[in-house]
């Protein structure tokens, strides 16, 4: 009795971790996002890219960071936030 729940715990656990595992493929909707906003993008090895978001592909997105331009693939994003740049500008007063 004792080997068939244990056994029956094993199941529960596997098939718990599978559909984990298939349940985050479609977490984010990256139809909401607009190209040319800013976004903070949080990936799963816990960096995170700040920019523009350029483009959307099937399994890539691009972001214009300040230095360069960034290609995450999908899979490796956690979580996508709404970033809010403040642009310097040089308001120099003409005579």
């Amino acid at each position: 009795m004792k080997k068939i729940y244990l056994l029956l715990i094993n199941i529960t656990i596997f098939l718990a971790m599978f559909v984990q595992l298939n349940a985050q493929d479609g977490r984010i909707n990256f139809s909401v996002y607009e190209t040319g906003k800013y976004y903070k993008v949080l990936m799963t090895n816990g960096m995170e890219v700040n920019g523009m978001l350029l483009k959307i592909d099937d399994l890539t997105i691009d972001i214009k960071t300040e230095l360069k331009t960034v290609r995450i693939n999908k899979e490796d994003i956690v979580k996508i936030s709404k970033y809010y740049a403040f642009i310097k500008k040089n308001n120099l007063i003409q005579p």
